[in-house]
């Protein structure tokens, strides 16, 4: 077996290091105090000096690599016949570990619990930011186009949890009301008879355009304060059933409008829920203008927002 060049190292006041050159050769042998091991592979020649006492060189092509002290400890017990490997663990030494291991364990458990929780909150706040911007934006739309071709003082009624917006909804079935080469604006129904939860109009057309602009679901605005529609009302009849006692007057106009209303699954656009997050709903009028104030929230997460619409 062939060895590359090795060397042994001892303190130098220059530099730190002592090098003893030892020639290479085919079997083991000593220089000095050194020993010279032909033990492993890929021409690795080991160089170690007295045990315990000196450093330990291992030379791979000329590379010297030095090594820690228990590797140091370790060959030396191998290549002088001295004990391999300890006894054991103290019982100090295992108690020590176990601690350190189970503050690892814990910082671990720690960091990855306030990882899911912050996860968890951002979602929580990013579903409830979704439910206000989806409301708002509703709102808007149906504020915007409110009163359009209907009487000024039937535009709006607000409450708690519900608000009536004059208008209808514009859906595939209806366009939205249409200004007729007849008849001129405003545009209003007539109530002619009353009965205990429902009403007689004397038209469901109030633009003239053959299509009802009353559908089961929305809402109606009257002198006499806002009503909703019972889901049993049958398109295109005169005669409209609602959700509550019906508090009108015959001869008083009536005019349809989006209804509003907060249950306990969400918030309702016309029967339909467009908001799951949203907790409270209230409205009120301000002289030209109406407040609107807007809660979701979802799990601990809780947003609030009031703003005021003006009506053009």
């Amino acid at each position: 077996m062939t060895f590359f060049k090795g060397a042994i190292a001892g303190p130098d006041r220059n530099r730190g290091l002592l090098y003893k050159k030892l020639e290479a050769g085919p079997a083991v042998r000593r220089q000095g105090m050194g020993k010279k091991i032909s033990v492993l592979p890929n021409n690795v020649s080991i160089t170690i000096l007295d045990p315990c006492r000196e450093l330990i060189i291992i030379l791979w092509r000329y590379n010297r690599v030095y090594l820690p002290r228990s590797w140091q400890l370790f060959l030396c017990n191998v290549f002088t016949g001295g004990p391999t490997m300890n006894t054991g663990l103290s019982l100090v030494e295992f108690l020590l570990s176990m601690t350190i291991a189970s503050i690892l364990v814990l910082a671990l458990l720690t960091i990855n619990s306030l990882g899911a929780k912050t996860c968890l909150e951002a979602r929580d706040s990013w579903y409830c930011m979704q439910s206000l911007r989806n409301t708002i934006m509703q709102l808007d739309t149906d504020l915007m186009q409110c009163g359009y071709l209907l009487p000024p003082d039937l535009r709006i009624v607000p409450g708690s949890d519900r608000l009536f917006i004059a208008g209808t909804a514009v859906t595939q079935a209806h366009s939205g009301l249409i200004l007729p080469k007849k008849s001129p604006p405003p545009f209003f129904s007539v109530v002619r008879s009353v009965n205990d939860y429902s009403i007689i109009l004397d038209t469901v057309d109030i633009d003239g355009s053959t299509s009802p602009d009353f559908w089961a679901g929305m809402g109606i605005i009257s002198e006499s304060g806002g009503f909703a529609i019972a889901q049993t009302y049958s398109r295109g009849s005169i005669s409209i059933p609602l959700t509550g006692r019906a508090a009108l007057s015959p001869g008083q106009r009536v005019v349809p409008a989006i209804h509003y209303e907060l249950r306990t699954d969400g918030l309702y656009r016309n029967s339909q829920l467009i908001a799951e997050a949203i907790r409270a709903f209230d409205t009120a009028e301000d002289g030209n203008a109406v407040r609107i104030s807007l809660e979701a929230g979802y799990h601990e997460i809780s947003k609030k927002i009031t703003y005021l619409y003006t009506l053009r």
